[in-house]
């Protein structure tokens, strides 16, 4: 965000503007300045390095003036009003994990999401720029997120290779965080849980006192922790087409989660139902793993579907993902053993 300059200048005047990271010499640093007047440039520390001694022509072809900000918003409607919220930001040029890896992901998730016929929450998308575009939309949208939004997940730097990382939001009480937990377990990658704290992207706006939305965000390598962060590195090279999809498929096993995660009553609740009488018990005996596991978790259903549990407290007991309860779920409903409370 460099003012506009055309002057020439010696060498040891110009390096006061110029910027470099010796640590990693053949990495260009990214770095902004927006709310003050500066002017400056940014290369190699090797390139720094063979700049020779002599008046050097510098010219910056740009203007500062009154302008706009662009945010892009896409809603996608459900059943009902409650909404799930997925943001990133578009404002870090050549960057493409800090960058890129967010918005492609939340494209990607848009598109299959609405090409389902159905959807029980209502989804929310937002992109713009970090921090200033986010306070700018909370300006628009804060009172509808805090009367709608269920829950809310930042999407940044998820096409390196590294594992995953969740943050959590501000507020400890948050139960969506549970089911992120739930579904990072169940899809079986290694991960790391993070408490949330007040720096970083745009979960410091969204989590800030005022608003408090129960907001996380999910990445691979969190912002600020892999080499290439804020660099040149941080390329097309850096990110793989293996880790994208990889994030993409937890981001489904993630709507799965909230779309499934329902509380169920059990409809005969005094003492265990004689499920051969409904031709879901097996008819001779012995633990024959199949039929064991099957009957386990049927009871496992019947026993805490109680109003109180929803799925993925039960899932967690039972130690099974929440989809490995898709088909005994429908065969109780069926028997009309268990009825949808939630």
């Amino acid at each position: 965000y460099s003012e506009p300059v055309h002057k020439v200048m010696s060498l040891s005047e110009l390096k006061c503007h110029l910027h470099t990271l010796p640590e990693k010499p053949d990495a260009i640093p990214y770095l902004t300045t927006y709310y003050e007047r500066k002017w400056g440039f940014c290369m190699t520390h090797n390139q720094f390095s063979s700049l020779k001694e002599g008046d050097y022509e510098i010219c910056i072809n740009s203007s500062l003036k009154s302008g706009n900000i662009v945010l892009g918003e896409i809603v996608l409607p459900g059943e009902t009003q409650e909404e799930i919220f997925f943001s990133s930001y578009s404002c870090h040029p050549s960057l493409a994990n800090n960058e890129l890896s967010g918005p492609i992901l939340i494209a990607i998730l848009y598109h299959f999401l609405s090409s389902l016929p159905a959807r029980r929450y209502t989804y929310r998308f937002y992109l713009g720029p970090e921090t200033i575009g986010a306070l700018a939309y909370l300006s628009l949208r804060s009172q509808l997120l805090l009367e709608r939004m269920k829950a809310g997940f930042l999407v940044t730097c998820c096409g390196d290779r590294g594992n995953f990382t969740y943050k959590q939001g501000r507020d400890p009480a948050n139960s969506f965080d549970r089911i992120v937990v739930h579904t990072l377990k169940s899809s079986e990658v290694p991960f790391t849980l993070v408490p949330f704290f007040p720096t970083g992207s745009d979960d410091r706006q969204y989590c800030s006192p005022g608003f408090n939305l129960p907001m996380g965000t999910l990445s691979r390598s969190m912002y600020g922790t892999y080499p290439e962060y804020h660099t040149s590195k941080d390329n097309l090279d850096f990110v793989t087409a293996d880790s994208m999809f990889e994030s993409f498929i937890v981001l489904l096993n993630l709507i799965y989660v909230l779309e499934k995660n329902k509380k169920y009553q059990t409809l005969n609740p005094y003492g265990e139902p004689m499920l051969g009488k409904y031709g879901l018990y097996p008819s001779v005996g012995g633990k024959v793993k199949g039929n064991f596991d099957f009957t386990r978790s049927l009871r496992f259903l019947l026993n805490f579907s109680d109003g109180q549990h929803d799925l993925v407290d039960i899932a967690e007991r039972f130690g099974s993902p929440v989809w490995g309860f898709e088909e005994h779920l429908e065969k109780l409903i069926n028997a009309r053993l268990l009825s949808i409370i939630y």
